[in-house]
């Protein structure tokens, strides 16, 4: 009877240690996500791959239009305590066929990066929030207007134009509120 009960116990505490019930780094689970993952990695496209700990992606017809929302509070490899918000809205007609759109927020250089890179009928629209960051470590030292841009892979950059896109050096915000984009690559903010 001992050695049933053992057993029993043995069982349990190895079906408890293999459970996907873990924490993670993050300090609150994300909200509002479509396939995030523990270790912040989801996607079908091979040649992605993130550099932030956060990556969501979803499906999305380009005929019906659709949206990705990543609603994170995360602690960064700073220790800092980081929420990011991001939601790019997809209006309908704005691309041919079915495609799996991720994006991944990063908060070492204030940009995210969206996959994969296209172009697309319609503007697609971002509003995006990083709190929590250290602006003044990037050299935001006063409250305003920020631009908002995208950076091509030879390190040029082209200013998005956008509803609003400001910096609160006091609340640690940055956030750009309807950006335009007619294309998916790399984007985020420039003094």
């Amino acid at each position: 009877m001992k050695i049933a009960f053992l057993i029993f116990i043995l069982v349990g505490i190895t079906f408890l240690g293999c459970s996907d019930n873990f924490d993670s780094t993050f300090v609150t689970a994300p909200t509002n996500t479509d396939n995030l993952t523990k270790n912040g990695v989801v996607t079908s496209d091979p040649e992605f791959n993130p550099i932030s700990p956060l990556f969501v992606s979803k499906l999305i017809d380009g005929a019906i239009g659709g949206r990705i929302i990543l609603d994170a509070t995360y602690i960064n490899s700073e220790g800092r305590l980081i929420k990011v918000y991001a939601r790019i809205n997809f209006p309908a007609g704005s691309f041919q066929g079915t495609i799996e759109f991720g994006m991944a927020p990063n908060d070492g250089d204030l940009s995210i990066q969206f996959s994969p890179e296209m172009a697309f009928d319609k503007i697609v629209k971002l509003d995006f929030v990083f709190t929590g960051i250290d602006l003044k470590a990037f050299g935001y030292t006063t409250n305003g207007q920020v631009d908002f841009v995208y950076f091509d892979d030879n390190g040029n950059i082209e200013q998005i134009e956008n509803q609003r896109s400001a910096v609160n050096v006091h609340h640690n915000r940055i956030s750009v509120r309807g950006g335009k984009l007619v294309h998916f690559s790399r984007y985020g903010w420039v003094r």
